[in-house]
């Protein structure tokens, strides 16, 4: 069982953090991305925050793990969500999220080139076998002028998730505290989010209801498993094998939107190709973790 477990990390964190996207789009109108945004990560901060100081090793952090946890906060929590954004703003929705889609690619990269780990071959087909799908499922026809420059604004928020993530597993190998690691890099996060925020000045400000709060308190609930867990697959299974995992996050969201929600999708060619590519890559990626493929 524990040879499996990393796998069990990963899948376990594609659920959960589908399970929140779910949660979150089901109370969207009561509340605006930046509430949103802000709620949920406050909501790590306290909850995993409280979780790492009863059970983890306080005493071992050092100043290099306080910053590479910090690092994380910067690039994943701010500077992507602040570009992700700002994409939605100046290139439209869909070729914000198709560009934000090669985030394993580039997160596969970087583990390669910046912690030394084994993505040989078919880790590297896997992971193009997964974009591949998210981007059947996710890319739209958008409308309206946009220009060619901006197209670096959601580069960028790929680039930042995808280096936030070599930031969690430098500051995992220092020292093993998944949860108060997450709770560093929320507290940056949420210092720094109000002043980031500006730079996407036609945005919602803040706006939450009484029963938004409620849904984005699930949501946080939710999502501070799934970041447990994902810490815990960065550390035992690597970056370059649990990003393209969980970033297969759309698809899930689909399966789970006509289970709960009865939001069913029409059965196209391109939705089943879309799950083969997804699945596929999945495959891939865990088989070569295991030595199946030679």
């Amino acid at each position: 069982m524990a040879r499996y477990l990393p796998e069990v990390y990963a899948l376990a964190t594609l659920l959960l953090l589908s399970a929140q996207v779910l949660v979150i789009r089901a109370g969207n109108r009561h509340y605006s991305a930046y509430s949103a945004s802000q709620i949920m990560t406050w909501g790590n901060l306290v909850m995993l925050g409280s979780y790492g100081l009863w059970t983890e090793p306080l005493r071992d952090f050092t100043v290099p793990a306080i910053l590479f946890y910090a690092g994380s906060g910067v690039f994943g929590y701010t500077i992507s969500r602040t570009a992700l954004y700002l994409g939605y703003e100046r290139v439209g929705a869909a070729r914000t999220t198709a560009v934000h889609g090669a985030t394993p690619l580039l997160s596969s990269l970087m583990a390669v080139a910046w912690l030394g780990e084994p993505a040989g071959f078919w880790v590297f087909s896997g992971t193009a076998g997964i974009v591949a799908g998210v981007w059947l499922i996710t890319m739209e026809k958008s409308s309206g002028e946009w220009r060619r420059r901006d197209a670096l604004i959601p580069l960028a928020a790929a680039a930042g998730t995808a280096f936030s993530m070599i930031c969690r597993k430098k500051g995992l190998l220092i020292v093993d505290a998944p949860a108060m690691g997450v709770a560093v890099s929320c507290l940056t996060a949420a210092s720094l989010l109000p002043a980031a925020w500006r730079f996407a000045p036609r945005m919602e400000g803040t706006r939450c209801t009484a029963r938004g709060g409620a849904y984005l308190a699930l949501a946080a609930l939710i999502n501070s498993v799934g970041q447990f867990t994902l810490m815990r697959s960065i550390l035992t299974a690597g970056v370059a094998y649990t990003v393209p995992i969980y970033s297969a996050s759309p698809l899930v969201v689909l399966i789970l939107a006509a289970v709960f929600m009865r939001q069913r999708e029409r059965l196209t060619a391109r939705l089943a190709w879309a799950v083969f590519l997804t699945v596929a890559g999945a495959g891939l990626i865990a088989s070569a973790r295991h030595g199946l493929l030679g």
